[in-house]
């Protein structure tokens, strides 16, 4: 029979959603945020001082890994160019918008992804809108971040190089208007559910490469081979 090799483990994560609620203190002064949160922290809304930018960053902190999340944005209150959803590296950012060093970001009026408030080269088919869900994905081993509307095919999803140089890593937003409301969404859990019944299915004596094509092959079926949402 031989003698056994070395046991291996062998995990598993297929569009992982990264499950969070916005911090209620504000990242540019490290005071008390000018927007209202609810519904257990997933929603925020600008309801304070018209004029002035407020970043807002997410809960979860972000170390390693391929990571996505579920902006939607409920209400909309005017244009500005400081209007952002994206993600910003470390805990020390203290601009007033998200468009300054250390931010990969998507300009909401325009549609435009910045690398620390400067444009990539890349720009969205069209801004998003009220009732838009934005995906925003970030692979930190990659160096890569993309932004991506659910369901709407008509927008192919925007993929640039980011590298991150510090961490944690947080999605975060910043608008001036108030009026603007944003969500947190969590994941769909039909995709959970058909990757995790596939898992079921594996036999522990099953290939590895057998075992990954398996899992490729629902994932695709179920159009979420690339970690985002159809």
């Amino acid at each position: 029979k031989g003698v056994p090799g070395p046991k291996v483990s062998v995990g598993f994560a297929i569009g992982a959603q990264a499950a969070a609620e916005w911090h209620p203190v504000a990242l540019s002064s490290q005071a008390r945020t000018l927007y209202v949160l609810s519904k257990g922290g997933t929603c925020a809304r600008k309801s304070e001082r018209d004029s002035y930018v407020d970043t807002l960053r997410a809960a979860a902190a972000l170390h390693n890994g391929s990571h996505t999340f579920r902006v939607r944005i409920d209400e909309t209150a005017g244009d500005d160019f400081c209007n952002h959803l994206g993600l910003v590296a470390g805990t020390a950012y203290r601009g007033s918008a998200l468009n300054s060093n250390g931010t990969c970001s998507l300009e909401v009026d325009s549609g435009r992804v910045c690398i620390d408030g400067r444009w990539s080269g890349s720009t969205l088919a069209r801004p998003p809108g009220k009732g838009d869900v934005v995906a925003i994905s970030v692979d930190l081993e990659r160096n890569e971040a993309s932004f991506s509307f659910e369901g709407d095919t008509t927008v192919p999803k925007l993929t640039v190089v980011w590298t991150a140089a510090k961490r944690p890593v947080f999605l975060a937003c910043s608008f001036r208007r108030v009026g603007w409301q944003v969500s947190l969404l969590g994941a769909k859990t039909g995709e959970e559910s058909a990757l995790a019944d596939c898992l079921l299915t594996l036999e522990p004596t099953m290939p590895l490469f057998q075992a990954m094509h398996e899992l490729l092959r629902v994932a695709k079926s179920r159009g979420c081979e690339d970690g985002t949402p159809p």
